[in-house]
């Protein structure tokens, strides 16, 4: 019948996001329907939209190991306080080559709505440019 209303969530990341510290406010917008995907826009006069995931929606075996001066930072008590976001990265629409920064999520308190991107403490473990989506024709440069 009706459409759910999705609201906006406002976030504050004091500290910005890394590389950009002047981005301090946000507004998360969720994902249409079955999307795993949402769009993280800054608010003010310059507007700058990243595309961020749920990380535990696309990936089985992700752990979020914080450092403790990030817990402290973000107040975090228990781990249903957390909001985990991944920055996604669209590299081409056609063919469609997607990836993931599993490194340098923006954590988020559940119950401030204050967040920072962090770099985990397990951060060894996994890769800035996760591979989610890669229909790039075989044949042309192989990494290894």
């Amino acid at each position: 019948m009706g459409e759910a209303v999705r609201e906006k969530l406002a976030l504050h990341l004091p500290f910005g996001l890394i590389g950009l510290r002047e981005l301090t406010h946000f507004e998360l917008e969720p994902a249409m329907e079955g999307m795993p995907f949402q769009v993280l826009r800054t608010t003010g006069e310059e507007i700058f939209e990243f595309v961020v995931v749920d990380p535990t929606v696309l990936l089985e075996g992700y752990s979020c190991v914080l450092r403790d001066e990030d817990v402290e930072s973000l107040r975090i008590t228990n781990v249903q306080d957390v909001m985990v976001l991944n920055i996604v990265a669209i590299h081409s629409h056609e063919p469609q080559y997607v990836t993931v920064n599993l490194v340098g999520p923006i954590v988020v308190n559940r119950n401030t709505f204050i967040g920072q991107q962090v770099i985990l403490a397990n951060s060894v473990d996994f890769s800035t440019d996760h591979v989610l989506v890669d229909h790039r024709p075989a044949g042309g440069i192989q990494e290894g």
